[in-house]
């Protein structure tokens, strides 16, 4: 007799509930969300090829658009790559969707906050920044405008991200994930809080690099421009990718070097915001003068809202690191998390195996 081969499929233990269904169904809300940001991937560009009428904004710069560009494309291909990996029910989707996850919220609830705090000051600049001789908008329209942009912002940043960490976060996806692929992943070879730190260290790397074009840098109550800040990025960002290299590999001296780089990085900017504003910053990074001031009628944040920004960015980054400190033991503990035995997943439920392979 003829061997169907989907007759050999392992059963599904009763251990725990089978998730594949809805591993398959993120992945492909994952791949659709990549598929969205290449779409703007592609139309951004047009942004400078649009005409402007006196009194309208200024283009923005190319720099500015090439920035803008490499972040679609990178969030694009993220999605589409873990999408994929979600649809195979590979292991790794979770901690990587768990680490981007909790750092998207964390980045959505410090922008409500300021939203929030600085949401008078915002309509009123959006009702001076429109153009000289317009018929101007009501208040009415201006407050419908910040409302829906606060929905939009609320569902992206907030509501979104809680979806995948509650999802990725269960217990029985994790185990589905686990029964069903039982190699040996990358993401094993650390706990998955020190997998977001090393992961976020190597995205701050790539953000320093993404700078070094705009050749400006601010560093302890100057501007360091031209070569130097190029340099200095470069420095930096190859710095950020050797600590996320050693985080990765639970090495105890790179995370005190982090904790340093904090204390160091906040202490640089409190120093630098309480001399110099925002506008100099543009200034120095070769923003045209409309533009500039086009940003000063919309309104920038002032000296006393980068500061408290920055010691409130400094401490939690301080406590994160607080936490993840007990992951960083002597070597022979850290033997658990060597990719040879996962200790990131979940164990099966007794009396389960892994399907045959």
């Amino acid at each position: 007799m003829t061997s169907l081969p989907y007759a050999d499929r392992p059963a599904i233990p009763t251990g725990f509930k089978d998730r594949r269904t809805g591993l398959k169904v993120m992945g492909v809300l994952q791949i659709i969300a990549g598929a969205l940001c290449g779409c703007m991937a592609l139309t951004t560009p047009l942004a400078l090829l649009v005409p402007r009428r006196p009194g309208m904004p200024p283009p923005p710069t190319v720099a500015s658009i090439a920035g803008a560009l490499l972040m679609y494309i990178a969030i694009a291909v993220f999605f589409i790559w873990t999408g994929i990996g979600a649809l195979r029910t590979q292991r790794w989707v979770r901690p990587i969707m768990l680490v981007a996850a909790w750092g998207w919220l964390a980045m959505g609830v410090f922008s409500s906050i300021f939203i929030l705090l600085e949401g008078p000051r915002l309509a009123r600049a959006f009702s001076a920044a429109q153009p000289p001789g317009s018929p101007g908008m009501t208040s009415a329209v201006i407050t419908t405008i910040m409302v829906l942009t606060v929905v939009m912002m609320g569902l992206i940043y907030l509501v979104a991200p809680t979806i995948l960490i509650w999802f990725y976060q269960r217990r029985d996806v994790a185990a589905t994930a686990n029964y069903f692929d039982s190699k040996p992943r990358w993401t094993d070879r650390c706990p998955i809080p020190v997998l977001g730190m090393s992961l976020w260290l190597l995205l701050a790397a790539f953000s320093v690099l993404f700078a070094a074009p705009f050749k400006v840098i601010p560093m302890f109550g100057t501007l360091l421009t031209g070569l130097k800040a190029s340099l200095v990025c470069f420095v930096l960002a190859a710095f950020l990718a050797v600590l996320a290299s050693r985080i990765y590999r639970l090495r105890i001296w790179a995370w005190w070097a982090t904790l340093g780089l904090v204390f160091i990085g906040g202490l640089s900017n409190a120093i630098t915001f309480s001399k110099i504003d925002l506008t100099d910053l543009y200034r120095a990074g070769g923003y045209p003068p409309e533009q500039i001031q086009m940003m000063q009628r919309i309104g920038l944040p002032d000296r006393i809202t980068i500061m408290v920004c920055t010691l409130v960015a400094m401490a939690a980054a301080v406590v994160y690191l607080l936490f993840v400190r007990r992951f960083f033991t002597a070597p022979a503990a850290n033997l658990a998390f060597s990719g040879e035995a996962p200790a990131s997943v979940l164990p099966l439920p007794a009396g389960t195996a892994h399907p045959p392979r």
